[in-house]
């Protein structure tokens, strides 16, 4: 039996005039989708949309002649019909609600941006998020979780969160740090792309002396943000790290996605991680 998931996100991309090839392509990439599962689904697909709505095929008109009796049971036949058609195809979506799981939409919002979007169905798992986002008002920003996982603040650093697997599944995982700007100074506006380029001098030289990093280079986005990506070798366990700094009026934020190579499925990972990670929003 064709896959349900894929079913329903192939039906999805072309409603949204994605051409066959772009969806089998990102089914295959990011998914980890066999290419006859696909071919299987596209046929399904064909073949429910050219499925006749009823079994009823129209007769010749009738001759005069006929009862209305007659009439009648012709009608009773189509009602029949329709209904049977009806609650046949209710049966199977209950059915098959039931023995699969249900894909849900993701919609989240990266920064500054409204633009919706459907992640790509893997093999290994779903990429679902908490629909209510963790709000933190004191430190000013808002996130989507990957469903089940947990927010926890670091001890050392109350300007910190921590979003983490609390099952321990995944060593994966994205910390988010808020510092206000009176604290590098009375006078410092984080909005001057100078001394932004001085703070990201600074952190680029904190990494290069600390234990376990490696550069792999910086890149400004924006006029307000700032990309910084890195590996780390922690205890044996070794991250690729994207850190974004998002300079504001009032703060700097500091978002560092740390995807674990020793995950059972770092693809996933990175999926799972990516959407949550684009959800990340400023509300101060």
């Amino acid at each position: 039996m064709v896959n349900k998931q894929i079913l329903d996100y192939i039906e999805q991309q072309l409603n949204q005039g994605i051409s066959r090839d772009v969806i089998k392509q990102n089914l295959v990439a990011s998914g980890g989708w066999h290419p006859n599962d696909i071919d299987e689904a596209f046929v399904t697909l064909d073949q429910t949309k050219n499925i006749p709505s009823s079994s009823f095929v129209p007769r010749a008109p009738m001759e005069k002649t006929k009862t209305s009796f007659v009439k009648k049971i012709t009608v009773i036949i189509v009602i029949a019909v329709v209904l049977i058609t009806i609650v046949g195809i209710y049966i199977y979506f209950q059915k098959n609600n039931s023995s699969t799981a249900n894909i849900q939409n993701t919609l989240y919002n990266a920064t500054n941006s409204s633009t919706n979007v459907n992640p790509v169905p893997t093999s290994y798992g779903q990429i679902i998020l908490e629909q209510n986002p963790y709000i933190n008002s004191s430190l000013g920003f808002q996130i989507n979780l990957p469903a089940g996982w947990s927010t926890t603040i670091n001890k050392n650093n109350p300007n910190t969160v921590l979003v983490s697997d609390p099952n321990l599944k995944y060593t994966s995982e994205i910390s988010i740090t808020s510092v206000p700007a009176t604290d590098f100074g009375t006078s410092v506006d984080l909005t001057n792309t100078a001394t932004q380029d001085n703070l990201v001098k600074s952190i680029l030289g904190a990494f290069s002396s600390g234990a376990g990093f490696t550069l792999q280079g910086n890149n400004r986005i924006s006029s307000t943000t700032v990309e910084i990506n890195f590996t780390q070798s922690i205890s044996g366990l070794t991250y690729n790290s994207s850190d974004y700094l998002y300079f504001t009026s009032r703060r700097l934020y500091e978002v560092v996605k740390k995807i674990s190579t020793t995950d059972s499925s770092a693809q996933y990972v990175t999926q799972l991680l990516s959407a949550s990670f684009n959800t990340f929003k400023i509300i101060q």
